[in-house]
């Protein structure tokens, strides 16, 4: 017997279903008619039941005239000035990291230059002063051996370490720091061990920076020669092989020069076929890594004739953005080697682009430079840089060849002399990191020689050095470079390295706290760029991976209006103003809500930095606050001691490390004893505003306990009224961060949200509220809640909010709310649906309980928070029945909805954070490559080594997402279960193969070798169908993504209407408004249901573009600020360091370290 398909078991059931109801047509259409007006005082029966039993339990009238009795004023928020004092904390903070900074710059350049270069030597296995050098002293070598704190090798005995929580909890040591030395550098060559030397003068001025400034993070030097020294000392950690170099940090890179203009140009001629193309485009990768928001690039190929490897970008530069360079990188793969090299058109347009970029300013107009990647030059073209580039040489010329063997190299080198570049010869690919950094300090040289404070800001990002915990934390750096200012090498314009600190980027939203703009407002800030440095819908993780692109966030993609670019604008050109009145598109609740809201913005800048600062409130309420404020000397602490009470997690007080491990709220009862006592360590570490609105607050709410002990426990507490109406939990939230609540069940549901949900403003629960308004409680259920066995152990949340008005303006204060369990709900609902308040005019035997009627009630987002299907709670309803919900859009024939028509309104809404999963088939498929470099040791042909490393960039899959094969998860707990268990496997299997495949399939399941009725084997086979067929996620990628959401219109209900198109019957609905809720009634006629192909869905859905509009999209910049300082050119640089003739060959140890890395992160 051969099993049935999915498709053709589904198709039998529908057909089936529609004879069955062409049999009942005539008495269906005939007989039934939905009692409109009888449901629609359901509906109304059921609000007024439920908002009376929800003001009762959470003595809501109580509360409120709690706060009226505080006398409590309403006053207006002045944005400017709240902005202002937000920016002046951010700058003062700001301002002494960068002081720091320029403290170590002027120490580090004085250490150098009265230092006296020393030469060491090799004895005893330890490096002795060459000066010092003597056999004859038995305890010469102790005396005289060279160490040092090497950071990948600490002697713990000699260097200890103790856990800091300001560090991260990581093992540090306060009185000296460590170096770091990159895997491809020697670590004890005489020019590391003099810079080691020199730089050792620094720990005394981090030691002094550290107490000057205690919320001081990470101090560092990075040399140009490649160590670093970091403050405090740390052990390296070590996952792996260490490919950690310094010099390649965007804080390294971007305050060692300016920002620039590149055009690559790669040989893509006969003779770059194999080793060299893959060397060839390792460095074009590399330098493309090197570069940052600020400068442009392009890349052109080239051999009898020259192209850009991207068309897209055809005789333009591009923004080095993360994008750009992705797609260019891609571009690479496509690479084909043919024919001669003729250098003179490569050459001639890389020249008349740069020139013409330059002239329209579509670029940084900063430094400009050609870089030549090629196997050998067979002419100088000296032609060519007289037309385009002598006598200025305003356009650096940089040379690399590639390969072993080069014949042709002299006048690749004189290119590079000849116009105040570099020349580099790289002949594999453990070359490519070190070479590739000359161009860097090469472009620093006009700066040195200016001897310019040239201090710079990053982007936010990811400090890869010390980031040893699970979760990657977020920094931004400020860092300047430390010259050589000896009168003697001033115009060779010497980078020693760079000095920097790290900013934790908690340490800047710290200084704009949540209760500041209140419920629903928030703090952003913004780069030159566009680029989001925090914004409350910036989502840099997921998983606790931070995503591809997650530094090149713009503005106008999370703040998600019309006309944002007008205030993308104001803030890049740093300007100060406010209020902007914009409406909003704000996602929450996981991006399955939306709220289209009207804000007032204010925005300005953040001096001696490329930022902005900007904020967000609300219109209306939003503009409004509390003027409540209790001073410390003033208040009674027992306000706040009382049982079951709760504190946001906010910066109240900075609380050391081991008051931070007991209860918070005990930990600030502490402090306020200190204000009391007028002690200077109370204004020394506390927010005194907020804790004078605390308590405030506490004073306000003090009698909530007692309030809620008297409306709900008309008995003894296992009898209480509320208690038999399923009320678990009542609970307050207010504006300063305090909640209060009381159980009234000895074992809640929902112990997370009585115990953890203590963020007030900040939690699902009050920005509902106070969204949907006074006078309306919001009920909501989790998402999905149905989908469990446990539905019955569900909770719906209901809350509402207290609001003060004085002379027309109004403030929230507090959010009240309960929690009770869904069966009490749902049977409170049902009885109601009993009622029949006039029999006369119809069959008071329907209710919602009848065969004939479907009920469900649906919040303002079109989700279910009661149905008599308990397994569709927390479900949205167009995935449960799409035509009727289509019906409730009124949707076009082209997709869209129209305004002022049906009860729900549908809101477009892109993600440009998401993460698409790259997939492949089957196993063999997906599977990553795994090499032993051990293996590579025992070759006995050093190139050999070289093809192995060419195999490796050719086939592993790069990607920090990238991984092993992953199996798709067998069939689910339902398929276990199902009677049909074959069937349910098949279907499974359906989701990625063919209807004919599955089939075949089936057949082998019933006459295979298997047995055909034992589970376990069934399984067995269908995961071994899933391994070899199935499919396997190879990487996640950044992708733009779309959703449809949906909210309730305005003055849309109630509404009726009957479907027409479903087959042989008719299908009639009503909905109406559950007053004071958030809720709706939907009755719908049960007798007839219509079958669709596709439901309604809020799942996203990725955007894909056709490649001609993409390039369009990619080729229009969006608007940006240059930074303000460019140093291009001096007229007494010495550019006579242009690189050697010959090269350094790569050690075997190296290469073999560069590949077991590249076989470990590829």
């Amino acid at each position: 017997m051969l099993l049935p398909s999915l498709a053709r078991f589904t198709h039998a059931v529908n057909s089936l279903q529609l004879l069955c109801l062409f049999a009942s047509v005539g008495r269906l259409n005939s007989e039934l008619n939905l009692p409109i007006k009888g449901i629609e005082q359901w509906a109304v029966n059921f609000g007024n039941a439920v908002f009376k039993m929800s003001e009762s339990a959470t003595a809501l009238q109580e509360l409120q005239m709690d706060y009226l009795l505080m006398d409590t004023k309403v006053e207006p928020i002045r944005g400017s000035k709240l902005l202002r004092n937000m920016k002046q904390r951010i700058e003062g903070m700001l301002s002494k990291k960068a002081a720091a900074v320029k403290t170590l710059v002027k120490v580090a350049e004085e250490a150098y230059a009265s230092h006296i270069p020393e030469k060491y030597v090799d004895h005893e296995g330890y490096k002795i002063l060459a000066s010092n050098f003597s056999e004859d002293s038995e305890d010469f070598v102790t005396t005289y051996k060279i160490d040092y704190p090497k950071a990948k090798k600490l002697n713990k005995s000699e260097f200890p370490l103790e856990e800091n929580a300001h560090f991260g909890s990581i093992p540090v040591n306060l009185f000296r720091s460590t170096v770091h030395v990159p895997t491809n550098v020697y670590d004890e060559s005489d020019e590391v061990l003099n810079g080691v030397d020199w730089s050792e003068k620094l720990d005394e001025f981090f030691r002094k920076n550290y107490e000057d400034d205690p919320t001081l993070t990470w101090q560092y030097f990075g040399s140009a020669s490649g160590f670093l020294r970091s403050y405090p000392g740390m052990e390296w950690p070590m996952h792996g092989v260490d490919v950690f170099d310094c010099r390649t940090c965007g804080w390294y890179i971007q305050a060692a020069n300016s920002p620039k203009d590149l055009i690559l140009l790669i040989d893509t001629s006969g003779s770059m076929t194999g080793q060299r193309l893959e060397i060839a485009k390792a460095t074009v990768e590399k330098i493309l890594q090197t570069l940052s928001d600020d400068d442009y690039f392009n890349v052109i190929k080239f051999s009898d004739t020259s192209e850009y490897v991207d068309h897209c970008f055809n005789g333009t530069l591009v923004q080095a953005n993360a994008d750009n360079k992705k797609r260019i990188m891609a571009s690479l793969d496509n690479i084909i080697t043919r024919n001669m090299a003729k250098f003179e058109g490569a050459l001639t347009e890389a020249f008349e682009v740069l020139n013409a970029m330059n002239e329209t300013g579509q670029c940084s107009q900063c430094n400009r430079a050609i870089m030549l990647i090629t196997d050998g030059a067979p002419e100088t073209h000296e032609d060519i840089f007289k037309t385009y580039n002598w006598p200025e040489k305003n356009i650096r010329m940089f040379t690399f060849v590639i390969g072993r063997e080069v014949g042709e190299s002299k006048a690749a080198q004189w290119m590079a002399c000849a116009n105040k570049g570099y020349y580099s010869h790289i002949s594999t690919l453990a070359d490519v990191h070190e070479h590739v950094q000359d161009y860097i300090h090469v472009l620093s040289r006009p700066m040195v020689i200016e001897r310019v404070d040239h201090t710079i800001w990053t982007n936010v990002y990811v400090d890869k050095a010390v980031s040893v915990q699970d979760v990657p934390q977020l920094v931004m750096s400020v860092a300047q470079p430390v010259f050589d200012i000896r009168n003697t090498t001033l115009y060779k314009g010497i980078l020693l390295g760079i000095v920097g600190t790290d900013v934790p980027l908690s340490q800047l939203t710290k200084l704009a706290p949540q209760y500041k703009v209140g419920v629903n407002g928030y703090v952003f800030a913004i780069t030159n760029n566009g680029y989001v440095i925090f914004h409350p819908d910036f989502r840099p993780m997921q998983d606790d991976k931070m995503k591809p692109n997650y530094n090149s966030v713009d503005l106008a993609e999370v703040e998600l209006a019309d006309n944002i670019d007008a205030l993308r604008k104001l803030m890049v050109d740093r300007a100060t103003k406010g209020p902007i009145t914009m409406k909003v598109k704000i996602h929450y609740d996981d991006m399955k809500r939306v709220a289209i809201r009207e804000q007032n913005y204010f925005v300005t800048d953040i001096a001696d930095t490329p930022f902005s600062l900007g904020i967000a409130l609300p219109a209306g309420y939003g503009m409004n606050r509390l003027k409540g404020l209790l001073k410390v000397q003033d208040a009674d602490l027992d306000a706040l001691r009382a049982s079951q009470v709760k504190i946001a997690p906010w910066n109240y007080c900075e609380l050391s490390a081991n008051e931070s491990k007991h209860d918070p709220l005990e930990a600030i009862l502490v402090y306020l004893k200190y204000g009391q006592q007028k002690k200077s360590i109370y204004k020394e570490k506390c927010d005194d505003q907020l804790i004078q609105g605390l308590l405030y607050d506490a004073k306000a709410t003090r009698g909530a306990l007692a309030n809620w002990m008297k409306v709900n426990a008309d008995g003894t507490l296992n009898d209480s009224m509320s208690r038999r109406k399923g009320i678990e939990v009542v609970f307050l939230g207010t504006k300063s961060g305090l909640t209060r609540y009381y159980t009234l069940v000895e074992n809640v549901t929902d112990r997370n949200f009585v115990y953890n949900v203590n963020g007030t403003i900040e939690e699902l629960y009050y920005k509902q509220a106070v969204e949907n308004g006074e006078g309306i409680f919001t009920f909501s259920v989790p998402f999905n809640a149905g989908a469990h066995d446990w539905w019955n152990e569900t909770v719906l949340t209901a809350s509402t909010p207290i609001i003060v008005s004085e002379d027309g303006r109004e403030a929230v204060a507090a959010v009240v709310g309960l929690q009770m369990s869904y069966p009490h709900f749902y049977e409170m609902f049902i009885n109601m649906s009993k009622t029949c308040d006039d029999p006369t005019t119809r069959d008071c035997n329907l209710t919602c309980e009848s065969a004939e009627l479907d009920c469900y009630l649906l919040d303002n987002n079109g989700f279910v928070v009661l149905s008599e299907n308990q397994g569709e709670i927390g479900k949205f309803f167009g995935e449960l029945d799409a035509t009727l919900m289509k019906a409730l859009i009124i949707d076009d024939d082209d997709g869209t909805s129209t305004p002022g028509r049906g009860v729900f309104e549908r809101v477009e809404v892109v993600d440009y954070q998401a993460l698409c999963a790259i997939w492949k088939r089957g196993s063999s498929a997906a599977s990553s490559l795994v090499y032993d470099p051990l293996r590579w040791i025992f070759g006995t042909i050093f190139s050999a080594v070289h093809e192995i490393a060419i195999f490796l960039i050719q086939y592993s899959v790069y990607s920090l997402w990238s991984g092993g094969p992953t199996t798709v998860n067998a069939a689910d707990g339902d398929a276990e279960k199902s009677e049909d268990f074959h069937s349910a496997y098949l279907n499974r299997l359906m989701e990625f193969s063919s209807e004919d495949q599955v089939q075949q399939w089936g057949q082998e399941l019933v006459k295979g070798p298997i047995d055909y009725t034992n589970r376990q084997e069934v399984r067995e086979w269908y995961e071994d169908k899933v391994r070899k067929f199935g499919p396997h996620l190879v990487r996640l990628e950044a992708c733009v993504k779309r959703t449809d959401l949906y909210r309730l219109r305005t003055g849309a209900l109630p509404e009726s209407g009957t479907l027409t198109k479903c087959g042989w019957c008719k299908r009639s609905y009503t909905v109406h408004r559950v007053p004071r809720t958030n809720l709706m009634l939907l009755a719908v006629d049960s007798q007839c249901y219509c079958i669709v192909d596709e439901p309604v869905t809020v799942e996203p859905r990725e955007v894909t573009h056709i490649d001609t509009l993409l390039c369009e999209k990619l080729k229009k910049e969006a608007y940006r600020k240059r930074p303000a300082e460019c140093y291009a050119y001096h007229p007494k640089e010495d550019s006579s360091d242009c690189g050697a003739a010959g090269s350094l060959e790569a050690s075997l140890f190296t290469t073999i370290v560069f590949l077991a890395w590249h076989a470990v992160v590829v």
